[in-house]
C-alpha cells in the first residue's frame, strides 16, 4: 500500500515491452467494442452454447484478440457435455472435454497439447474450479490462462480466462539464459540505483509474451523472452518480475511487484537503518506471548490476529498460505539509503513477511491490507501491473475494511467507516465509499482515472473503481443511475472470496472482475443466505461502476492527416515496399549506424518487421553505447510556395527510460531545405503527437538536454508536423537517434512517410490496406489504455558517473548445438515384433496395429558443466504412409553402459527416469517424410538433474504406431544419414542460482 505521502519514494514507472502490433490496429477507437458478429470465432458454437442452456449462457469476448474471454450460464442450466464421460472421470477430464468442444472459442487448437494444469480445487456444493496455464512447445503463455468450473455431474458452469490464439514460429532462443539474467541484474540495478551486487535474481524461465493479455502499452506482438525474478539480496522493497527479449536481448518489460502474512512473530527494527528483515533476534512479541511495551509490536500482534479469525472464520482459511504458515512482521523499519525518510512511512508484502514503518500498524485495515496482499500471492497470482493491479489492490483494501469492521476496534462511526489508514497519524490514504474524495475514479468511465506509466500503471489510483463496487454492494446506494441493495459483508466476502482463490487468472482485469463477480454470485446461490435477487445486486454494482467498459481517458489519440473533407494531396510519399529505391540512406555522426532498411537487413538474430502497411519498414536500434545517427532522404520535396502542407508518419518505439521516466535515449526529427548540408529540429512544427519530453543532461547522450522521442509508444502511433512555415522551399527529413553509454532497448520502427497538401475530397483519411508478414499477430483494433502524454511524477535524482558499462554487443556466441545421428547396428536400434530383432537397415514391421521402436541415444554429454537443454527434437522417417499417429516415450540412465531391452515390459533395463508423452497426429503421415518429435527438453533436463554435473550417459526414445495397418514405422537406414533418426539437441549455459523459479510475489 503506498501512501500519497510516501508515492514519491516508492513509485515504480513501467518499463515496457515494444512488441510488433499486428495487421490492422491502426486507428484507435475511442471505447473498445466486443468483435462484429461476423468476427466472432465460430459463432455456430456459440449458438450451440445458447440452445444447449436455453439462451441464459453469457459470452464476453476480448477486445483485441476477437476471442470468448468468459462463458458462464446458471447452475441448473449448465453446459452439458457433448460425449458422455466415464463414472470414474475426473473435474480435469470434464474440464478438457469441454475445451476440446469448446475450446476453439478462445483460440485453442488442441487442448490436450497447449493446455496444462495448474490447480485443481473443490467448492461448495459439489463444485470443482480446474485452472490451467497455456503451453505453445512447452514454454508458457504469459497471462494465458484458463479456469474451468465443473459441477458435480461434470458438466460446465462456467470458463474463463485469456489464451493467445497467434504464436510465433521460432521458438529457440538466440540469446542464453545467463546473459538475460546479466543483462536484467545491470538495468535493475540501473533504474534503482544501486549496484549490481546489491540484486539477485531467479533462474531465466523461457515465456512467450504479448501485452495484449496484460492490458499494457507496447507493440502488438508475440515475443519470446526470458522471464525472471530481481529482488534484493537484503530484502529490500524490489522485487521485479523482468522480462529479457530471447532475441534481441532487450529488457521488454518489468515492474515491482513489492506493495508500498496463527502463529504470529513481530520483528523491531527500532528505526535503525538496516535493509535486513525480519530484524534483530529474538521477536519482540511470538504467538502466545503477552503485550510487549512497544506499541508498534503490540498492533502488529492483534491485528495479525484480527484478520486470521476473519479469513479462518469467513472463509476456513488457515494463515495466508491457507496451511498455517505463521505470521511475520517486521515494525519501525528504516531503509538503510540514506536519502529515504526515517521514520519510514509505509508499509509493504515483500512476498514473504509484512514490514511496517513507524505508525503504520496503528490501522487494523493497514495490516489487514498487507496480509491480503500475502493471499493474492498465493491464490490468483494477480500481476501487480495495470488493471490487473489496481484489482490487486482493492482486494487489500476491501478485506482490510471488512476486518476493520467485525474486529470491533478503531473507529468505526458512519463518517469514516470506509476510509482506509483512517487510525493512521497521517489520515486516511482512500475513500471506498467515495474514491473522488481522494482523486480516484469510481467508475471506468470517470476522468480521474489514470492512465499514465508511473506506479505500476496507477494500481493505487485505480482500485476505486472495484471499491466503490464492495462499497456499493456491502452497503447499498444509488451511483450512476443504478440503484443498489445492500447485502452486507458477510454475503459479499463470500462472493469477492470466491473470486479472488478460483477464478481469477494473473492476468485478470475489470472486465474479468465484471464477468467473475456475477458467475460467483450465481454459483454460491444458497449458500450463507445468498439468494438470485443478490445476484441481480451484484450487478446492478458492477454496471453502476462501468467495470465492462474501457476508460475513454486513456485512449491515445492518433495525428490526422487532413481535416474532415478534405483528402490528401501527395507532394512524397514512402511506404518502404521497395529497399532498392535508393530514396533513403543512413549515416553516423558519433558511432556507428544501427538503421536498418530493409529491417531484414540486420545482423541480430531479431525480425524488426513492424510494418503497418506492406512488408517493410524503417527500424533504428537503439544500441547500448555511445552513438549518434541517423536515416535520411536522399532527395527533396518541393513545398509549393502559399500552400499549407504537412509531414504525416507512422512510428513505434521503445528508449531507454528510467523507472520515473528519465529519458536517457531518444529520437528526433530534422529537415533540411539546403541539401542535407545543415539540419533543423522539426519539433516545433509537431501539431499531433510531438515529443514526450527531454533527454537527460547527467550522462553522456550526444544530445542531452534536447526534447525528443522517448521512453515507449503506446504501440504504433502517428505523428504530424506541419511545414507552412517552409513553403515555397525544397526540403527532407531525417530521422535521428542518440543514445548514452549504457543499455539497449527496441529502439525505433517508422513507416508510411507522406508529405502531401490538402484539397477537397470526400475522405478525410486514405483508408489503408495493411499486409503484414506471416509471423505477426493480426489485431483489428487496440485496446486504448493510455494517453500518448502522461502526467510524470517527480524524477528522481541520480548521481552521473563518467560511463556505465555495456551489457552486451550485438555478436551473440551461443553454446553449439548437438546432432547425435543412429547408426543402425544392435546397440542403438530395437524392433519389438515379438521378439528384440537387432535392426541392420529399415526398422519396422507389417501389420501391427502397436509396432514400438526403440532408438539409445549415448554419449550425450554436457558441452558445458550444468548446461540446461533449451531445446531438443527427436527426427525420424517414416516407412509407410497408413499409420495415424504415435506416441513418444523416453527412458533414460545416468551411465553410458549398454542398456538390455526388454521385449516384455517394451523398456530398457536400466532406466533412471521414466516419461511419456501424449498421442499427436503428424500433419500427413507419408513414405519417407522425416517428422520431428515435439520438443523433449523438459525431459532430457530431468534426466540430467537426475544424474548430477558430470552426466555422460544414454536414453533409449521408443516411437509408438497407435492407428493404421499395413504400415511400416520409423526407420534407420545404415551409411544415409538422410534418413537416419537423428536426436537434435540446443543448450544454454546454466543460470549462475541453482534455486527454483520463484511463484510471482504480488504486494
Amino acid at each position: 500500500m503506498v501512501t500519497k505521502r510516501g508515492f514519491a519514494l516508492l513509485v515504480w514507472m513501467i518499463a515496457l515491452a515494444l512488441l510488433l502490433m499486428g495487421q490492422g490496429g491502426l486507428l484507435m477507437a475511442q471505447e473498445p467494442q466486443p468483435p462484429a458478429a461476423a468476427e466472432r470465432a465460430e459463432p455456430a458454437l456459440v449458438a450451440e452454447l445458447q440452445e444447449a442452456t436455453g439462451g441464459t449462457v453469457r459470452v464476453s469476448y476480448h477486445a483485441q484478440t476477437g476471442k470468448v474471454r468468459f462463458i458462464g450460464t446458471d447452475l441448473d442450466r449448465p453446459i452439458a457435455q457433448k460425449v458422455a464421460l466415464a463414472a470414474e472421470s475426473t473435474p480435469e477430464d470434464a474440464a478438457r472435454a469441454f475445451l476440446s468442444a469448446y475450446g476453439s472459442l478462445f483460440g485453442l487448437r488442441d487442448q490436450a497439447a497447449e493446455l496444462r494444469v495448474m490447480r485443481n480445487r473443490a467448492a461448495e456444493q459439489d463444485r470443482s474450479f480446474v485452472r490451467f496455464q497455456q503451453v505453445y512447445q512447452g514454454i508458457p503463455v504469459l497471462g494465458g490462462e484458463l479456469i474451468v468450473q465443473v459441477d458435480r455431474d461434470k458438466n460446465v458452469v462456467s470458463a474463463s480466462g485469456e489464451i493467445l490464439p497467434d504464436l510465433p514460429a521460432s521458438v529457440v532462443p538466440a540469446v542464453s539464459a545467463e546473459a538475460a539474467r546479466q543483462k536484467a541484474l545491470a538495468a535493475m540495478a540501473k533504474h534503482h540505483e544501486i549496484a549490481v551486487e546489491a540484486l539477485t535474481s531467479s533462474e531465466p524461465e523461457l515465456w512467450l509474451y504479448n501485452p495484449i493479455l496484460l492490458g499494457g502499452p507496447g507493440l502488438r506482438t508475440t515475443s519470446l523472452v526470458w522471464r525472471l525474478e530481481v529482488q534484493g539480496v537484503e530484502l529490500l522493497p524490489i522485487r521485479e518480475l523482468v522480462l529479457v527479449d530471447a532475441r534481441l536481448g532487450a529488457v521488454t518489460l518489468h515492474f515491482n511487484q513489492i506493495d508500498t502474512a496463527r502463529f504470529r512473530k513481530i520483528y523491531d527494527k527500532n528505526n535503525v537503518r538496516s535493509d535486513s528483515l525480519p530484524g534483530p533476534e529474538p521477536p519482540a512479541r511470538v504467538e502466545g506471548q503477552g503485550p510487549s511495551g512497544i506499541a508498534d509490536v503490540n498492533n502488529a500482534y492483534d491485528f495479525a490476529g484480527d484478520t486470521y479469525t476473519f479469513y479462518l472464520n469467513n472463509h476456513a482459511r488457515d494463515s495466508i498460505n491457507g496451511s498455517g504458515g505463521i505470521l511475520t512482521s517486521t515494525v519501525r523499519f528504516c531503509p538503510s539509503n540514506p536519502a529515504a525518510a526515517c521514520p519510514y512511512d509505509n508499509a509493504f508484502w515483500n512476498g514473504v513477511q509484512m514490514v511496517y514503518g513507524q505508525g503504520f500498524t496503528t490501522g487494523d485495515d493497514v495490516v489487514s491490507h498487507e496480509m491480503t496482499h500475502g493471499v493474492t500471492d498465493y491464490e490468483s497470482r494477480l500481476f501487480y501491473y495495470m488493471q490487473s493491479g489496481a484489482i490487486n489492490e482493492a482486494l487489500s483494501d476491501i478485506w482490510g475494511e471488512f476486518v476493520d469492521q467485525t474486529n470491533g476496534k478503531g473507529n468505526d462511526t458512519a463518517g469514516v467507516k470506509w476510509l482506509m489508514g483512517e487510525d493512521l497519524s497521517i489520515g486516511a490514504i482512500r475513500s471506498m465509499s467515495n474514491p473522488p474524495t481522494f482523486g480516484d475514479p469510481d467508475r471506468m468511465l470517470s476522468s480521474n482515472y489514470y492512465c499514465g506509466y508511473a506506479d505500476n500503471g496507477g494500481v493505487h489510483s485505480n482500485s476505486g473503481v472495484a471499491n466503490k463496487a464492495a462499497y456499493l454492494m456491502v452497503d447499498g446506494g444509488s451511483f450512476n443511475g443504478k440503484t443498489v441493495t445492500g447485502l452486507g459483508i458477510t454475503k459479499v466476502a463470500k462472493i469477492w472470496y470466491q473470486v479472488q482463490t478460483n477464478m481469477f487468472t494473473s492476468a485478470s482485469d475489470y472486465q474479468d472482475l465484471y464477468d467473475n463477480l456475477q458467475q460467483a454470485c450465481t454459483g454460491l446461490i444458497g449458500t450463507a443466505g445468498i439468494t438470485a435477487g443478490d445476484c441481480q445486486q451484484v450487478k446492478n454494482a458492477v454496471d453502476a461502476t462501468q467495470m465492462n467498459q474501457q476508460p475513454a481517458a486513456c485512449a491515445a489519440t492518433e495525428a490526422p492527416v487532413c481535416a474532415a473533407g478534405q483528402t490528401p494531396v501527395n507532394l512524397y510519399f514512402d511506404n518502404f515496399e521497395n529497399p532498392a529505391s535508393g530514396k533513403w540512406t543512413s549515416g553516423a555522426l558519433i558511432g556507428g549506424s544501427t538503421w536498418y532498411y530493409p529491417q531484414t537487413s540486420n545482423p541480430f538474430d531479431f525480425d524488426a518487421t513492424y510494418a503497418t502497411s506492406g512488408q517493410y519498414n524503417l527500424w533504428g536500434y537503439n544500441q547500448s553505447t555511445r552513438s549518434d545517427f541517423f536515416m535520411q532522404m536522399t532527395g527533396n520535396v518541393a513545398l509549393p510556395g502559399g500552400s499549407s502542407p504537412y509531414l504525416h508518419f507512422e512510428h513505434a518505439y521503445s528508449f531507454e527510460a528510467n523507472l520515473v521516466g528519465t529519458m536517457y535515449d531518444g529520437g528526433v526529427l530534422e529537415y533540411s531545405t539546403n541539401g542535407g548540408a545543415s539540419w533543423t529540429d522539426a519539433g516545433s512544427l509537431f501539431t499531433h503527437n510531438g515529443y514526450d519530453g527531454a533527454i537527460s543532461s547527467a550522462f553522456d547522450n550526444p544530445l542531452k538536454g534536447r526534447s525528443a522521442f522517448g521512453r515507449k509508444s503506446d504501440g504504433y502511433i502517428s505523428s504530424r508536423v506541419n511545414l507552412s512555415s517552409l513553403a515555397g522551399q525544397n526540403v527532407r527529413f531525417r530521422f535521428r537517434i542518440a543514445t548514452d553509454t549504457g543499455y539497449d532497448d527496441y529502439g525505433w520502427f517508422i513507416d508510411d512517410v507522406r508529405v502531401y497538401t490538402c484539397g477537397a475530397g470526400a475522405t478525410a483519411t486514405p483508408t489503408r490496406t495493411p499486409t503484414r508478414t506471416p509471423t505477426r499477430t493480426a489485431t483489428v483494433t487496440r485496446t486504448p489504455t493510455r494517453t500518448r502524454t502522461p502526467t510524470r511524477t517527480p524524477t528522481v535524482t541520480r548521481t552521473p558517473t563518467a560511463t556505465r558499462t555495456p551489457t552486451r554487443t550485438p555478436t551473440r556466441t551461443p553454446i553449439p548445438q548437438q546432432t547425435h545421428t543412429i547408426a543402425a547396428n544392435s546397440d542403438d536400434a530395437y524392433d519389438r515384433s515379438g521378439a528384440c530383432s537387432v535392426i541392420t537397415a529399415t526398422l519396422g514391421t507389417t501389420g501391427s496395429d502397436a509396432h514400438t521402436a526403440g532408438f539409445r541415444f549415448t554419449g550425450l554429454t554436457r558441452p558445458v558443466d550444468s548446461a540446461v537443454v533449451v531445446s531438443a527434437t527427436l527426427r525420424w522417417t517414416a516407412a509407410a504412409s497408413s499409420s495415424t499417429a504415435v506416441n513418444l516415450r523416453i527412458y533414460g540412465q545416468k551411465t553410458a553402459t549398454s542398456v538390455t531391452f526388454d521385449c516384455t515390459s517394451n523398456k530398457p533395463s536400466q532406466r533412471t527416469k521414466t516419461t511419456a508423452f501424449t498421442a499427436y497426429t503428424p500433419p500427413a503421415w507419408t513414405a519417407n517424410n522425416t517428422y520431428n518429435s515435439p520438443d523433449i527438453a523438459p525431459v532430457l533436463n530431468e534426466i540430467l538433474a537426475a544424474a548430477g554435473t558430470s552426466w555422460d550417459g544414454s536414453f533409449v526414445l521408443l516411437v509408438t504406431r497407435t492407428g493404421g495397418s499395413g504400415a511400416r514405422d520409423p526407420k534407420v537406414r545404415e551409411n544415409d544419414p538422410a534418413n537416419a533418426a537423428k536426436l537434435v539437441i540446443k543448450w544454454a549455459p546454466p543460470p549462475i542460482l541453482p534455486r527454483k523459479w520463484l511463484p510471482l510475489v504480488l504486494k
